[in-house]
């Protein structure tokens, strides 16, 4: 069985080469901009010596013809201003259908997420939440060929860093064999599969839950599953604590205390009459926590734990 170690991604033995064995592809495909991420890895890849990892022809092989948007190298986006709170959202979010996803998945393995949670410390519902909001549940993973969206992506000098190291760890990926390079099919990021994990991501933190000996996010739900689940206990998850909860703010209550930054523990913030949504007090624990207001002073109040750090940090 395979290592599920990123380190431990081995090359073939058979016609393994050193990073210039990809040297042709990025020839046919590079971007000319030499602030370009795939330009700089073809310059590297001529100078063999400047590199001594290892990649072998079967990771290339593997890799369709990438047609380079040629246009978007370098181009810069307007960003849309997004004017809607809460009440404006949620009748447009199409809940129901992701209601009947959310029964139709929690039934589908129960016993799995029982077991994920005794071994990762996460409950069901933060996996099924994240599992429905990146892929519907399965039900979606994207049209664009994973390779073609990273070295396209490379070229944009803004993250050309980022995704360069992206483009290279899928290489990798189709490389050791757990993926099929046929069914490399994502997101305009380059994301994989049920669970949307960044290529380099997979490397670090897929791993094997069902026992085939392959980290495959596309084709096994266990695998995507266990993988999520890993994910967030290496990223701290605290076991036996949520996220965080509706509150209600007492009145006079002092807003300049408010925000993500501005952290106390749980028992200072249930001295200061802050109660849970119905009214009750809040427990008296050395829990760092902070009150947030998305939608502002009119809006609902949240507290939220060390454990809404973890979510947040989910595929950044």
């Amino acid at each position: 069985m395979r290592s599920n170690k990123a380190h431990d991604v081995r090359p073939h033995n058979r016609r393994t080469l050193y990073f210039a064995g990809i040297s042709d592809w990025l020839r046919r495909h590079t971007c000319p901009r030499r602030e370009c991420g795939v330009y700089s890895l073809y310059r590297r890849a001529e100078n063999p010596g400047s590199r001594t990892e290892r990649i072998s022809r079967h990771g290339e092989r593997r890799i369709e013809p990438c047609n380079l948007h040629r246009p978007s190298c370098g181009q810069r986006s307007r960003p849309t201003r997004v004017q809607q709170n809460l009440h404006h959202l949620l009748p447009t979010a199409g809940y129901q259908q992701t209601y009947r996803g959310w029964s139709q998945a929690a039934g589908h393995a129960p016993s799995l997420l029982d077991r994920l949670q005794q071994q990762t410390g996460v409950p069901p519902h933060y996996l099924l939440a994240l599992w429905g909001l990146e892929t519907n549940f399965g039900n979606y993973f994207g049209k664009l060929p994973i390779p073609s969206a990273l070295a396209t992506l490379a070229c944009d000098s803004r993250r050309t860093q980022f995704f360069s190291g992206e483009l290279l760890a899928i290489l990798k990926i189709i490389d050791a064999g757990d993926l099929n390079a046929d069914e490399l099919r994502g997101s305009w990021a380059g994301a994989i599969g049920h669970m949307q994990f960044m290529p380099t991501t997979y490397l670090a933190y897929a791993v094997d839950g069902d026992g085939d000996g392959r980290r495959d996010l596309f084709g096994s739900v266990s695998d995507a599953l266990t993988s999520g689940g890993h994910y967030l206990r290496e990223l701290g998850w605290q076991k036996g604590f949520r996220w965080g909860r509706e509150v209600k703010l007492p009145a006079g209550f002092d807003y300049a205390t408010t925000g993500i930054e501005q952290r106390q523990p749980l028992s200072a913030w249930a001295e200061r009459g802050v109660t849970d949504a119905f009214g009750n007090r809040l427990p008296s624990l050395p829990l760092r926590s902070a009150i947030v207001l998305p939608t502002g002073a009119t809006g609902p109040a949240f507290i939220i734990y060390e454990n809404f750090d973890i979510l947040m940090q989910w595929n950044r």
